[in-house]
């Protein structure tokens, strides 16, 4: 049995991209397809992120950890498989980038060896608990390293997620700059699927988790 709901006009807001039309009922955002996990902008303002739940839609075969995600302007939201890469989980979901500006396009699509997704844990449980062999030498080596560094500091490709989780991106090529918020950067996977190919810890995509696209 269906029923229809009639939203006034006023309460109509179109997310990025355009061509989604999402609809904000109180303070509960929703959609008529899967721009129900993108950013929803109320003014469309790419600068402006607005912070919202990003739940599955379907039934969830798997158990999923909210992350937060902050940036200079403001906290994102999006959701990982629990065994799920941060990085992975990122670019799936495409909410937010692992990687800022070039760095995009020029990274080591998750083999550890670049140093460009670095991020902040602030809170959660991630494994390995420890930094490991391969991730220890990278984050000891320039720009990162250094006095300076957090203790805190991980490759969002080395990290796998185990609870809800509170990370911070810092600014830089590399997110090297630990006194600076980095800009929230727009997820472009410019290799569709093969920009995580090479994850082979990450849970695999089926139809009951996402959709071809990375979205719930």
């Amino acid at each position: 049995m269906s029923t229809s709901l009639v939203i006034p006009k006023q309460q109509r807001y179109i997310c990025y991209p355009i061509q989604h039309k999402c609809i904000r009922l109180g303070g509960t955002f929703l959609a008529t397809d899967s721009c129900s996990n993108r950013w929803h902008f109320s003014t469309g303002d790419r600068d402006s992120p607005s912070t919202h739940s990003l739940e599955p839609t379907s039934d969830a075969t798997r158990q999923r950890h909210k992350v937060n995600w902050e940036t200079a302007n403001g906290t994102v939201q999006f959701y990982a498989l629990d065994g799920e890469t941060l990085r992975t989980a990122a670019l799936r979901r495409g909410v937010v980038s692992p990687h800022n500006g070039r760095a995009q396009v020029i990274n080591c699509r998750g083999l550890g060896t670049c140093g460009t997704c670095a991020v902040e844990l602030r809170k959660g449980t991630v494994h390995p608990v420890e930094r490991q062999i391969k991730e220890e030498l990278r984050l000891s080596l320039l720009p990162h390293g250094g006095v300076n560094q957090p203790e805190s500091l991980r490759l969002a490709c080395q990290i796998q997620v185990h609870s809800d989780l509170e990370v911070i991106k810092r600014s830089g090529f590399w997110g090297q700059n630990y006194e600076e918020l980095s800009d929230y950067n727009e997820c472009k996977t410019f290799l569709g699927h093969l920009e995580y190919i090479l994850d082979n810890r990450s849970p695999k995509e089926t139809g009951k988790d996402v959709d071809k696209r990375g979205n719930s």
